[in-house]
């Protein structure tokens, strides 16, 4: 009961904050499940995105191709550094996009989902 009483209070405050005019992309996968279904309570400009291989292959793919375009310029060091170290692989399935280990990609994944919130259209295949 403490921890949901926690967890209602933190998505009271980011709801209070983002207010109901922001679109807001978030992970609505694993342990942000509960958050995402708590937050959408609070307005329809919270999106879920659930990742998967796929899914976060199509987000990082889209994300990309909004820099490549100059609809996004990246002048946080934090994040310029994460982009710098983010890695990719290809596999027969597809390519995986990860931090190498040691490193993050909290940034970088917060951004690709502002993006994917401000209206880009994602596939399961890529950019639609």
């Amino acid at each position: 009961d403490r921890l949901q009483g926690q967890l209602t209070a933190s998505v009271t405050r980011v709801a209070a904050k983002v207010g109901k005019d922001i679109k807001c992309a978030l992970d609505s996968t694993g342990m942000g499940v509960m958050p995402a279904e708590l937050l959408q309570k609070h307005g329809d400009n919270f999106i879920p995105y659930q990742f998967t291989a796929k899914s976060k292959q199509a987000l990082i793919e889209s994300f990309v191709a909004a820099i490549q375009r100059g609809e996004i310029i990246i002048t946080d060091e934090t994040t310029r550094d994460e982009m710098m170290e983010f890695e990719y692989q290809y596999t027969r399935t597809g390519v995986i996009y990860t931090a190498p280990e040691g490193y993050h990609d909290d940034c970088v994944i917060a951004l690709a989902l502002a993006n994917y919130a401000r209206g880009n259209t994602v596939s399961q295949w890529g950019v639609a």
